[in-house]
């Protein structure tokens, strides 16, 4: 099995065993570690990996991920 390093809005939930509609609402208001790349919202598996760790907080400044 191949290990992701990025995943969408399902694959999060799936892996957070959140679900989606609270995905949603922790990027909306920025609870939650994730990049844009247009209208795609992404999240780097290491960052939720993190969030997790640290009881749904996060820590430190995140990278901004910009592909134009």
């Amino acid at each position: 099995m191949v290990e992701r390093k990025f995943l969408d809005i399902p694959m999060v939930s799936e892996y957070t065993l959140l679900s989606k509609s609270t995905i949603y609402k922790k990027v909306s208001s920025r609870e939650i570690p994730f990049h844009k790349i247009g209208k795609k919202t992404i999240f780097v598996k290491d960052e939720i990996d993190n969030w997790i760790l640290n009881d749904g907080q996060i820590i430190g400044d995140l990278p901004d991920i910009k592909i134009i």
